[in-house]
């Protein structure tokens, strides 16, 4: 099975509306329900907190160690979050 990756940014004026919530959640509900992903994977910077919660509340698990993505993302190191369907 394949992996997911979602990218997403939400404008700051757009931000504490529950935008990122739902549009995240609809799309992990449509990829499993679609698609049969083995996992799928979304990358925050280490600092965004807000967007790390968020994941978190979806089901995804953050990995302990940052990691680079093609090098780096914005001169920074990024933190990767996944939900792992490979037993489901």
């Amino acid at each position: 099975r394949h992996s997911i990756k979602l990218h997403y940014l939400i404008g700051e004026e757009h931000r504490n509306q529950k935008i990122g919530t739902r549009a995240i959640g609809e799309t992990v509900n449509y990829a499993n329900e679609n698609l049969n992903p083995g996992e799928i994977i979304a990358i925050t910077s280490p600092g965004n907190i807000a967007s790390q919660k968020l994941l978190e509340r979806l089901g995804f698990k953050g990995d302990m160690k940052p990691i680079y993505v093609g090098g780096r993302i914005n001169g920074a190191c990024a933190k990767r979050f996944r939900i792992d369907r490979r037993d489901k």
